[in-house]
């Protein structure tokens, strides 16, 4: 939801569309249909953006969410599915490193995605970047949060460390499994 109202704050004229299978959306169909359309996704098939031409005209479509959403938003749209995949290197690690663990290294925000891809085709990528500072406000304010939250401190401690998940069975009962 974060990325969704930055961007549509960012880029005035962007179409956000929510949902799940837009099979029947009339505004997705038709941006399929262009023939210019390019799903930001880093795909095992994706080409990497810098390949493309700056000033290339085409529609970019993202997909926010999760990275297992995004897979699954993916595979419930063929068209999608379909469409050519552009990929990216990102100069850094995702701000979001803090908060969310990425799958991999390559794996940036929405946002810092949309900022990227934008900067390098419009040959400015300056501008775009004003585009990551609401992210990087939002960022912030949850790590103020969490510093300020003993419990969700201790989370975050444990997912950078990699820690595995405590087990929901109570120690004496897991002491006592024979008994069981």
């Amino acid at each position: 939801v974060g990325t969704v109202r930055i961007a549509r704050l960012c880029l005035p004229n962007a179409v956000v569309r929510v949902g799940i299978d837009f099979s029947d959306d009339p505004v997705v169909q038709a941006a399929l249909a262009s023939g210019q359309s390019h799903v930001i996704y880093p795909g095992p098939n994706a080409r990497d953006v810098e390949s493309v031409a700056p000033g290339t005209p085409m529609t970019l479509i993202l997909v926010d969410g999760t990275w297992g959403q995004a897979q699954r938003l993916l595979k419930a749209n063929p068209a999608l599915m379909h469409l050519p995949q552009l990929r990216f290197t990102p100069p850094q690690a995702s701000a979001y490193n803090p908060i969310r663990r990425e799958p991999e290294a390559h794996c940036t925000a929405t946002i810092e995605a949309l900022a990227h891809v934008l900067g390098y085709l419009e040959g400015d990528r300056e501008r775009f970047q004003a585009m990551l500072r609401p992210f990087h406000a939002m960022v912030e304010g949850q790590l103020r949060f969490v510093n300020a939250s003993p419990g969700s401190r201790h989370r975050l401690h444990s997912r950078r460390n990699n820690r595995p998940a405590r087990s929901p069975i109570p120690m004496e009962l897991r002491e006592r499994r024979a008994d069981i």
